[in-house]
């Protein structure tokens, strides 16, 4: 069975991650998620839901159209 992404990568969620210094498990953690569910949300195999695009935007401190910008 092959996967197919539903977006591209997130690469400004991964930078502001890599800039605040959070593991992917820290991330998961304040998402209430794994981190491969974080992960796999990163890097397009599954979305995150409104309450958690409203979260990243005020643990990093941007816009959800920052964080969002494929």
């Amino acid at each position: 069975m092959s996967r197919e992404k539903m977006h591209r990568e997130y690469v400004f969620v991964r930078a502001y991650q890599k800039k605040f210094g959070f593991s992917d498990k820290e991330m998961g953690d304040m998402l209430s998620c794994s981190d491969r569910t974080y992960n796999d949300k990163v890097l397009g195999w599954k979305d995150f839901s409104a309450l958690e695009g409203k979260e990243l935007s005020r643990i990093f401190g941007v816009s959800q159209d920052v964080l969002f910008l494929t």
